[in-house]
């Protein structure tokens, strides 16, 4: 189970193998043992005996900002990953895998976008779907370097993004405000949704990552920064669309999410109302739970992050000779 506190003056603390939290006059607890992650946000507290429970049930947790942005997380120490793997991904990094890699992910990013658009509304978004595809279509010749290859498949991503976008605008209610992508701050309430749905994604993901013995913090598509988890947002990118997208956009065209779950802000900064935060969180939180069949078996959403990461190991460590991260289709 997954647990996002989204309210201010939180205060989790530890009773025995227990997490507590007192909300008003009433309290809520959870075994710990259920809990495979503790998603706090803004203006929240735990105690170190919390910390300590969440370490030895090895029970994740994230903290985000009050723009509902992924700050980081407590890594316990059973949770520190292989050297094999983190040895691997710097030497993958320095030759011609690191741009199969990359460019394995964006291909897989903007097919994802390609499909998620023919699911929503196959006749509306015939157009920017056939762009798309035009540009998958183009040879692709990034050079040997990551060095070289990101500003190809930066482009590519962007030029495919653009499309996506302009797919989504056909088919999005117009009273809502969406007239493109924006981050930081987002201007409207699905641009909100989608940024604290990311946020979540991004503490799923990270938590697998270290699972599997990678390091977060060294990426291949996403350049390295102090502090930036590029790995971990190298990551996101596969699960964006089927996952994140899929679950704001379900709650969007159903009318669960509207303008009333948004809060303006300065600098026309729009960021959800506790109430919208707390249905977004709900429809990411049953998607990940969602069922799928991947590789022909039926498995959960949270299984196929898994599953990618140990694909993507696998060929770290010379153990498949081809990288090809899953693409999503919708029947």
């Amino acid at each position: 189970m997954d647990v996002v506190l989204d309210s201010r003056g939180l205060a989790v603390r530890r009773h025995r193998q227990r997490f507590t939290v007192k909300v008003g006059e009433e309290s809520r607890e959870w075994a710990a043992d259920d809990v495979r992650q503790l998603v706090l946000g803004p203006s929240q507290m735990i105690s170190t005996d919390a910390l300590a429970l969440a370490a030895e049930t090895n029970t994740d947790v994230v903290v985000l900002d009050w723009r509902g942005e992924f700050v980081g997380r407590f890594v316990p120490s059973s949770m520190s990953g292989a050297a094999l793997v983190k040895r691997a991904q710097l030497d993958v990094a320095t030759d011609v895998r690191g741009v199969t890699i990359a460019t394995a992910l964006v291909v897989a990013k903007c097919r994802n976008q390609q499909h998620l658009l023919r699911a929503l509304d196959a006749d509306a978004t015939v157009e920017t779907r056939q762009a798309i595809g035009r540009l998958l279509g183009q040879r692709l010749d990034c050079g040997p370097t990551l060095a070289m290859a990101r500003p190809l498949l930066f482009a590519m991503e962007g030029q495919v993004g653009r499309h996506y976008v302009d797919g989504l605008k056909a088919i999005l209610p117009r009273g809502l405000g969406f007239a493109g992508r924006t981050r930081r701050p987002p201007r409207d309430v699905v641009n909100a949704a989608l940024s604290y749905g990311y946020a979540i994604l991004c503490g799923q993901v990270e938590r697998v990552l270290a699972l599997c013995g990678f390091e977060p913090s060294l990426g291949f598509l996403h350049t390295d920064r102090w502090g930036k988890p590029s790995l971990t947002l190298d990551f996101v990118e596969l699960f964006r669309q089927p996952i994140v997208d899929r679950a704001v956009l379900t709650l969007v065209r159903r009318r669960q999410l509207g303008r009333e779950h948004g809060e303006e802000y300065e600098d026309d900064a729009v960021l959800l109302s506790a109430e919208g935060r707390k249905l977004a969180a709900a429809q990411v939180l049953e998607r990940l739970n969602d069922t799928l069949t991947y590789h022909r078996t039926r498995v959960r959403w949270q299984e196929v992050l898994v599953q990618e990461a140990r694909h993507l190991s696998g060929y770290l460590l010379g153990r498949a000779d081809a990288y090809q991260p899953y693409v999503h289709r919708w029947s």
